[in-house]
């Protein structure tokens, strides 16, 4: 199963979200205009967590 969140603002329960997709066995794609926020994701190493960039 695949949910997801969009934001304009910064994903900051990024953790809270990992936690909620692994005790569902499913992924959280997060669609944001930040790009830190997708450097976030990529340095923390969430694997149930997709974050993507909106254009």
């Amino acid at each position: 199963m695949l949910v997801i969140y969009r934001s304009r603002r910064p994903p900051r329960p990024l953790i809270t979200l990992h936690r909620y997709a692994r005790q569902r066995r499913m992924t959280v794609l997060v669609r944001t205009a930040l790009s830190s926020a997708v450097r976030l994701a990529e340095l923390v190493g969430l694997p149930d967590v997709r974050v993507e960039p909106t254009r």
